[in-house]
């Protein structure tokens, strides 16, 4: 077994290493694997054709997660919901993108029915931006757009590692204290 980390490393041997002899042996860890020649500050022409935002003018937030709840949509909508209405921060344009299978399946239509309806009650619809998802090319060029990636969520990542590429390019994240971002960040 390959872990990210110590301590995704000692929670699997403390829990299904205990049902197999001399599994704590055959587990080894690999330090996540960013490619930081890709994962570095450059341009955002080609990522802003695709996505309507200013960096100029808008304060971005970016929430490049699949549609999930344990992903942290919800925390971001709360943040957001507090920068605008208590801080009041303008221009705040949260970027969301939708999730390949949106089309297909009816919990994630449904998942994104209800943070829309979310997002609207708390007067937002105007700063969140749901886009087409982002081929895996075109990422550094949108970690480079947002002021700030959020990685809210309690989804217990195995290689999470959108706070790491995000940080690559230059742009900070705030992540929630799960998992191996306890160790690697």
């Amino acid at each position: 077994l390959i872990a990210i980390s110590n301590y995704a490393r000692d929670y699997y041997v403390h829990t299904m290493g205990r049902f197999y002899p001399e599994f704590a042996s055959r587990v080894r860890v690999v330090h996540n694997g960013v490619d930081w020649a890709q994962y570095c500050p450059t341009t955002t022409h080609n990522i802003r054709a695709r996505i309507p935002v200013d960096p100029q003018h808008d304060n971005i937030i970016l929430h490049p997660h699949r549609p999930k709840p344990s992903k942290g949509l919800q925390q971001t909508i709360e943040v957001v919901d507090r920068l605008v209405h208590h801080h009041k921060i303008p221009n705040i344009k949260v970027l969301v993108p939708r999730w390949i299978e949106s089309g297909i399946g009816v919990e994630v239509r449904e998942y994104y029915t209800a943070m829309r309806e979310l997002i609207a009650s708390r007067a937002l619809t105007e700063h969140f931006v749901f886009h087409d998802w982002v081929p895996q090319h075109l990422m550094p060029e949108y970690y480079n757009l947002g002021a700030v990636t959020l990685a809210l969520g309690h989804f217990v990542e195995a290689f999470g590692n959108v706070p790491y590429e995000s940080l690559g390019c230059g742009t900070p994240a705030i992540v929630a204290r799960v998992a191996t971002h306890r160790e690697l960040l």
